[in-house]
């Protein structure tokens, strides 16, 4: 167990994850993470947790997987959301992987390790990725995207395959977006929800 002291705010967007073994073959479980919106969404719960639902990897594959689309996997995945305070907050994370200690600081329980640096060697145990920042940027209002496939409209699904436009910044644990598509079924300039598993970002 790792002793070193630290305050809830060093917790926050930072992946919490678990080697584990079924059958003889290890896997990489993501639980989820902790984040603050910046602001109260719900009075006196400025944080959130983010918890993913199906994020389970051979650790075999998950080492061959460049960063940048282990975090689009995860986006793409169904994703619980909690609002929370900061009491709620610290006892959440202490059930995860700490204990309080002196008030609002903890001592971690997880070991603190990137992915970048999991082997198959890694021993059974919890995780949590402190490197978790470099994560994909999020979309912010303004960015081009692409998308092709199926989209659902009010009342009907339309298959779409043209560039668009965010209309609104993306928080933490957001999946779906309001944009400008160019060309929807005859129609120029069409806005609509998006799932921003299904953007692909363009310069």
């Amino acid at each position: 167990m790792i002793t070193a002291k630290r305050t809830v705010d060093e917790y926050l967007l930072k992946d919490f994850y678990s080697v584990e073994e079924n059958c003889g073959q290890k896997y990489v479980h993501v639980h989820g993470y902790f984040y603050s919106e910046g602001y109260e969404v719900v009075k006196g719960k400025p944080f959130r947790s983010q918890e993913y639902s199906g994020a389970y990897i051979p650790l075999a594959e998950f080492l061959k997987t460049p960063k940048e689309n282990i975090a689009e996997f995860l986006d793409g995945l169904e994703q619980g959301c909690k609002d929370m305070s900061e009491e709620e907050t610290l006892q959440a994370i202490r059930n995860y992987y700490g204990k309080v200690s002196e008030g609002k600081c903890m001592t971690w329980e997880a070991t603190p390790m990137p992915y970048t640096e999991l082997t198959m060697d890694t021993p059974i145990g919890d995780y949590v990725d402190m490197k978790r920042e470099n994560k994909r940027q999020l979309y912010k209002a303004g960015d081009k995207f692409h998308i092709s496939g199926d989209i659902g409209l009010d009342d009907y699904d339309v298959r779409v395959d043209t560039d668009g436009e965010v209309l609104m910044d993306q928080k933490p644990g957001q999946s779906r977006l309001l944009c400008t598509l160019y060309y929807v079924d005859g129609d120029c300039n069409v806005n609509v929800y998006v799932n921003v598993k299904d953007m692909k970002a363009v310069a």
